[in-house]
């Protein structure tokens, strides 16, 4: 009993059924507690609160509608040519960002004492850093097949977007083409396609008439023709209240029919996440359990191996966590790094753009991952609650399910995937919930959860949406789920049926330290008997003695039998290795043999 308590102590079994245990569950949990306190106070400081009503109200902006003398609608949603284009940043987008620069007659106020800050603020709180940038990305000439009876018709021809296809010409129309490392940026993602290209680069003006003169010349000289895919509008700003940075991008994606997709894509993020708010001292906590985490784990997969370790449930809640942990440690010098040249840049006189693509960007994988760190460490929590029965069983049934439910997924996977493919054939070119293969898997599962408008599909398509739905929900809702409850209640059953009553002791651990901390002022606790429902509360007769002392053997021999579970792997490991060496062995003895052999007849 003290080699298998000594084995369950060290080697991160928590459970409660003998006293050491407890004792030794319970100092795991406080120090986890810690741990979890940490990190969802560090995921709390991570969040901007009001990012979303910030961006949400630029966005709106942005998008709010004007008219033209002739009544025409210009927004950004409107955008679908490349002349709508040049009229949203003539009409909308250097009016918000400098006010009404059309109307001549109206004269600019010189805000006191802030004359070198004249452009240069958005909505009077928002500093620009840097004036507004365009980019644009173009393909090569006659890169693509047109028969030859079309010739007449067009002498040139343009593909769509690819690396291979990119024009990079040093010098296009006045402005100069920049990789995506000289200008600091991150591949843009678009409707259709991922653009990792820097492009064609001008910057306009703190001046409203400056950069309209520059929109009207790019215009005048139609910098956007048949060969340009990309083109998008970059608007860097940093919040003085909230010391909050903020990178708008409107993209506009050129598609070869001429017509432009717009997106909008915006991120902000404080300059310094982890500063105040104790969010530093927690991080230093986090690493500091996490290094100790990782010897426990260490320890673990020493004396257990490593298949008997990834049966365990506590293996897929610690194992990424503490990963995780190594990832954000990287993660924080990489934007420690980038915060410095971020202000590095604000104070120097020769930076006219500043650049916050890498920056935002280790801060967002900073937030997600920080995001599934509090994930698995609560689900993590769940191996400290072997206290309770019903988790218990509810672990063992899973456990025991497991083969059946693999099996059972990999069905509906297969039947989401026939349906999906089905779905984009019958319906992709008419429904955007089956534009391509991951849309239309994804409305597969949004069947399953109800979130589907079956009636928008069916006015499109009649006959085939009526038959498509109908044979979805009949294989999924009354064959593949009622397949799953099945096992799940069966697993369930069988799990109640073997699992063995095994006393806790944690209420009793806990009232005993009360009792001496009271100094028997309170009540002394009970020790735990096997069955709470036929127990009498002044007799304990030989019988209920006997049930005890069996709970209490049944313990023992579990503990002896994982020991020896584990000595017998490491000696099945020393006999392959033996039997290894001994074909090794023979193999060689055979080869000389025939070696001497092959020697004595040619002699």
């Amino acid at each position: 009993m003290g080699e298998a308590d000594h084995y369950r102590v060290i080697y991160g079994d928590f459970h409660y059924t003998t006293e050491n245990a407890t004792r030794y569950a319970l100092l795991h949990l406080i120090l986890y507690v810690v741990y979890l306190a940490c990190v969802t106070k560090i995921g709390h400081d991570l969040i901007v609160h009001d990012q979303y009503f910030f961006i949400k109200g630029l966005r709106n902006l942005l998008q709010m509608p004007d008219f033209k003398a002739n009544d025409k609608i210009i927004s950004f949603s409107n955008v679908i040519t490349i002349t709508d284009f040049w009229d949203y940043l003539q009409f909308v987008v250097i009016p918000l960002l400098h006010g009404n620069v059309n109307n001549h007659s109206k004269t600019h106020r010189v805000i006191h004492r802030t004359r070198n800050l004249r452009g240069h603020l958005f909505l009077a709180e928002n500093l620009l850093l840097g004036p507004p940038r365009l980019r644009q990305v173009r393909v090569k000439k006659d890169n693509c097949e047109v028969h030859s009876s079309l010739f007449r018709y067009f002498n040139a021809c343009y593909t769509p977007y690819s690396k291979i296809n990119e024009a990079t010409d040093m010098v296009y129309k006045g402005t100069r083409y920049y990789t995506m490392d000289e200008l600091q940026a991150e591949p843009i993602k678009a409707t259709l396609h991922s653009y990792s290209s820097g492009g064609y680069v001008k910057l306009l003006s703190y001046e409203p008439f400056e950069s309209l003169a520059i929109i009207q010349r790019l215009r005048s000289e139609k910098w956007l023709d048949r060969a340009s895919r990309l083109v998008l509008l970059e608007l860097n700003m940093l919040n003085l209240n909230m010391d909050l940075i903020l990178s708008i991008k409107l993209i506009f994606e050129i598609m070869t029919t001429g017509i432009i997709n717009t997106k909008y894509s915006s991120q902000s993020f404080y300059t310094s996440p982890l500063n105040g708010g104790y969010a530093t001292e927690c991080s230093i906590v986090i690493y500091i359990i996490n290094f100790y985490y990782t010897y426990i784990e260490a320890l673990r997969i020493s004396r257990i191996g490593l298949r008997l370790y990834f049966k365990k449930f506590s293996t897929y809640a610690f194992l990424p966590a503490i990963f995780i942990c190594y990832i954000l440690i990287y993660m924080h010098i990489s934007s420690s790094f980038y915060s410095a040249k971020f202000k590095s840049a604000m104070n120097s006189n020769n930076v006219d753009f500043v650049p916050l693509d890498h920056l935002l960007y280790t801060f967002s994988r900073q937030q997600i991952l920080v995001g599934f760190l509090a994930f698995f460490s609560w689900m993590g929590l769940l191996a400290y609650m072997d206290f309770v029965p019903l988790l218990r069983t509810l672990g063992s049934s899973i456990k025991n399910a497991f083969t059946d439910l693999a099996a059972f997924f990999i069905m509906v996977f297969v039947a989401f995937l026939a349906f999906a493919l089905l779905g984009m054939c019958l319906f992709g070119k008419e429904n955007y919930n089956f534009k391509n293969i991951p849309s239309a898997f994804l409305t597969m599962i949004r069947m399953t959860a109800c979130d589907f408008n079956y009636f928008e599909l069916a006015q499109e398509f009649p006959l085939s949406a009526s038959l498509y739905f109908f044979t979805y929900v009949l294989f999924i809702f009354f064959v593949a789920l009622n397949m799953i409850l099945v096992v799940i209640v069966l697993a369930y059953k069988k799990a109640t049926a073997s699992t063995a009553y095994k006393p806790s002791f944690l209420l009793y651990y806990i009232r005993k330290q009360i009792f001496r901390l009271t100094c028997g002022l309170c009540k002394p606790p009970r020790y735990p008997h096997n069955s709470q429902e036929n127990q009498d509360d002044n007799t304990f007769n030989q019988e209920r003695l006997q049930q005890l002392y069996i709970t209490n053997e049944f313990t023992e021999i579990e503990s002896d039998l994982n020991i020896l579970h584990i000595r017998l792997n490491l000696i099945d490991k020393l006999l392959n290795r033996f039997t290894n060496n001994m074909d090794d062995i023979i193999a060689n003895v055979k080869k000389q043999k025939k070696q001497q052999m092959n020697n004595q007849k040619t002699v």
